[in-house]
């Protein structure tokens, strides 16, 4: 149903996947698409606000930004204008059931649908996950394509509507917070240094490496140790170093989408999700590949890596070779196999993303999917 609606209203359908939440990639912001319901106007008219999960809504802010938007809306100041909608509403109003509200596609439309600001400062190719429209299921998209849809039939309207005084940490910084085993709550204030600022910041991986001890046993031949079987691995990333080892070899290493600092800089841009401790992840692509695609088409591929490119990897932890084991019982750094691959943005300059995110503005950026494989996923 979704795929149907968004392929009828949006000109970049080909930029938006519908996945099951299993197989959504690690590393991407995850939205909320929250439906207001507006009595004043009529009881099947509402708002659709789109913001970070992390954030909450300043209904003031959000009923000043919906006046402002909409003539058709006026504002009575002895009561408030926007009221959430009751969940049992939810399918009558928007289409949907409440956990699977789309950023778009909602049928029928929105009165309005307001974006958040912060979402729309940074990259304008950057690739956001929100509700699937079906239970257990996700869309992923580019920003970008939330605001190509505005139109007369759906007008967008970007406005600073999240409350400001529950933003203690930057979007990253409070989604890893809120997922760590302690018991914080979400709302109360926290105060960190800049190193444990920037710690946080860093996105868990999607999953744990094997525990040290048994990779040592595993790399000593113990075989009264547990053994290591490789887990499968989908993850959306950065490639912030490429090396060349031969024709149809190569290794990349893959930093978050957004990284908090440079990625020359920043050797493990990850954190281990079972330990909290910086990681990296290194991608190797060759043979593997070369039989999914073929070794000419391969060897075409691997010359098409570059830094700063936005690629989406499928592919298997390497715990079974006693090389990658070493790498990661010395330095951190997690090795995947990869299957399969996809480019999901417009190639970027080193130059710029080696740059703090603070400062790297992309007017006008294209975001684009070209597929570089031909294989299913595995």
């Amino acid at each position: 149903l979704l795929e149907t609606i968004v392929n009828l209203q949006s000109s970049n359908w080909e930029s938006v996947r519908i996945l099951r939440d299993s197989q959504a990639p690690a590393g991407l912001r995850h939205i909320n698409s929250i439906v207001f319901a507006l009595p004043s106007i009529s009881n099947e008219a509402y708002i659709l606000a789109v913001l970070d999960s992390n954030d909450r809504v300043n209904t003031t802010r959000l009923e000043e930004a919906v006046v402002e938007a909409c003539q058709q809306v006026d504002r009575d100041e002895r009561r408030s204008l926007l009221s959430l909608a009751p969940t049992e509403q939810l399918i009558s109003l928007c289409g949907f059931s409440s956990g699977t509200i789309p950023p778009l596609g909602l049928t029928p439309p929105p009165l309005l649908t307001v974006v958040e600001q912060s979402l729309v400062q940074g990259d304008s190719g950057e690739f956001v996950v929100g509700g699937g429209g079906m239970p257990h299921q996700s869309v992923i998209l580019p920003v970008s394509t939330l605001l190509n849809t505005n139109d007369s039939a759906n007008p967008v309207h970007v406005a600073a509507f999240r409350d400001e005084t529950t933003t203690q940490l930057s979007h990253y910084g409070q989604s890893l917070l809120s997922s760590t085993k302690e018991t914080t709550p979400a709302s109360s204030s926290m105060i960190l240094s800049g190193h444990e600022f920037e710690q946080y910041r860093k996105p868990y991986f999607s999953v744990a490496p094997p525990d040290k001890d048994i990779a040592l046993a595993f790399i000593k031949d113990d075989s009264s140790g547990p053994s290591l079987a490789p887990e499968w691995v989908a993850v959306v990333g950065r490639i912030s170093g490429v090396r060349r080892m031969a024709r149809r070899l190569v290794f990349c290493d893959l930093a978050p989408v957004v990284n908090s600092v440079s990625s020359a800089e920043d050797v493990h841009p990850w954190r281990n999700p079972k330990t909290d401790e910086a990681m990296a992840v290194q991608l190797i692509l060759g043979k593997t590949i070369c039989q999914r695609m073929g070794v000419d088409q391969a060897e075409t591929a691997f010359k098409q890596l570059k830094v700063g490119q936005l690629i989406m990897i499928q592919g298997k932890t390497n715990v079974g070779n006693r090389d990658s084991l070493k790498n990661w019982v010395t330095k951190n750094s997690l090795d995947i196999v990869v299957f399969d691959f996809e480019h999901l943005h417009t190639e970027v300059e080193a130059s710029v993303w080696n740059k703090p995110l603070e400062s790297t503005p992309k007017t006008g950026s294209k975001s684009i999917l070209i597929a570089s494989t031909a294989g299913a996923s595995p």
